[in-house]
């Protein structure tokens, strides 16, 4: 389903224990799913039937837009009533993905929006006692206000391009005083992401690799914006799904 005035895809995606998976849909952002056995992980509360698969909502490309709530309301609404009928139809997810792009410009308003949407739009339709933590957001290259991007944080993406190493940008990304230029920009999209995480989920940078667990199973998610870039390079280096899953030990 494809609700083109926003861009925004819809989709449900079941997975069995024993999957691989990385969605294509967006070009923005990468989102990995992987069932793995880990014995030692805390079960969410989160109970589902053993008769079925787990469920995950995919959506994508909002462009949450205060400017343009004349536009996207309507297709907001029809979203919100698809929700609401696919747990009338017992189809509810059991986690929602939202994949790049969720504000269009990365600014305080665009959140503002978006939060609204989420809580009243979202989660109301889901059923009771949904974990919020369950909500999975990953940032596309719209999620950065690039308002903030000062010479300075240019002249940094500039040099680590033209020197073209890998362990000077992963030493960079790797350390939270030397990237606090570079990801400046993503200070909104944070803000509205740790609205869903708990304490020990909160994140600091945009990319994140959380284990949930369903019919006791864990499923491990990654997720980043791949469009960290300088003029067109891409300057993520080991800060890719491959590269946080393996940091996390998977």
């Amino acid at each position: 389903m494809r609700l083109c005035p926003l861009r925004l895809g819809l989709s449900v995606t079941a997975w069995e224990p024993g999957n691989t998976r990385r969605c294509d849909i967006c070009h923005s952002f990468n989102l990995w799913v992987e069932v793995v056995r880990m014995s030692q992980e805390t079960p969410q509360q989160h109970t589902i039937s053993e008769q079925r698969p787990v469920r995950i909502l995919h959506l994508s490309d909002f462009h949450f837009d205060a400017a343009k709530a004349w536009d996207a309301d309507p297709v907001l609404q029809g979203l919100s009533d698809a929700i609401q009928q696919f747990v009338a139809d017992d189809l509810a997810p059991d986690a929602v993905a939202i994949t790049g792009d969720i504000a269009h410009k990365g600014q305080t308003a665009d959140y503002e929006r978006a939060a609204k949407w989420s809580s009243q739009g979202l989660l109301a339709k889901l059923p009771n006692g949904f974990p919020s933590n369950h909500v999975l957001l990953v940032p596309g290259n719209h999620d950065a206000d690039r308002a903030t991007v000062k010479t300075m944080a240019q002249s940094t993406q500039n040099t680590l391009v033209e020197k073209r190493d890998q362990d000077t940008i992963a030493a960079v990304l790797g350390d939270a005083d030397e990237r606090e230029l570079l990801l400046k920009r993503h200070a909104g999209y944070l803000k509205f992401a740790n609205q869903y995480c708990n304490v020990k989920q909160r994140l600091e940078v945009p990319w994140w690799s959380p284990v949930l667990r369903f019919k006791d199973v864990p499923v491990h998610f990654v997720g980043h914006r791949t469009r960290t870039r300088s003029r067109g390079t891409t300057i993520l280096s080991r800060h890719t799904p491959t590269g946080v899953a393996h940091a996390e030990g998977y």
